[in-house]
């Protein structure tokens, strides 16, 4: 194991990849998802649209080594908040 020395000869300057790992991470950020209704299902209803939508904030982190150490890839410190899911449901309403 690499490891600081004073004594001569030690093996200070080699090169390890022993602290080395995969920090590749795949992060679904933002997601809406919407639908507008059909002009013939507003105009029974005495509306001109009508727009549903559903749309959800940091949904998924896929990682390999650093979920094991509950590092977020995307700060630079190990100490922080966590970055807070968050879900929306709503309408658009046009009259």
């Amino acid at each position: 194991m690499p490891r600081g020395s004073v004594e001569t000869g030690n093996n200070n300057t080699q090169n390890s990849t022993l602290w080395t790992m995969n920090a590749g991470f795949l992060r679904l950020k933002n997601v809406e998802l919407g639908y507008n209704l059909p002009s013939s299902v507003c105009n029974k209803i005495n509306i001109q649209k009508l727009r549903v939508y559903v749309s959800g904030n940091n949904l998924a982190i896929l990682q390999d080594h650093l979920s094991k150490l509950g590092f977020d890839p995307e700060t630079t410190n190990y100490w922080y908040y966590p970055q807070q899911r968050t879900f929306n449901v709503g309408f658009n309403l046009t009259f």
